[in-house]
């Protein structure tokens, strides 16, 4: 299931992100490399996700349920 989020649900989300990565870079020396390593998971989890939403789409359209 995809959620939509608007442009301010967005702009909250982006702010807020800031604000902690501010906060990591304050209380820890190595933050930029713990948050490349956190981008990285995120981005591989979203793949993930892409890849697995792919393959169920295909399924269903070879069952005929979409």
């Amino acid at each position: 299931m995809t959620e939509w989020w608007n442009d301010e649900q967005l702009n909250e989300l982006r702010v807020e992100h800031l604000r902690t990565l501010a906060a990591w870079h304050e209380l820890r020396p190595d933050a930029a490399d713990i948050d490349a390593e956190l981008n990285d998971a995120a981005k591989t989890a979203k793949t993930e996700a892409m890849e697995a939403e792919a393959a169920y789409d295909a399924r269903r359209r070879e069952l005929g349920l979409l």
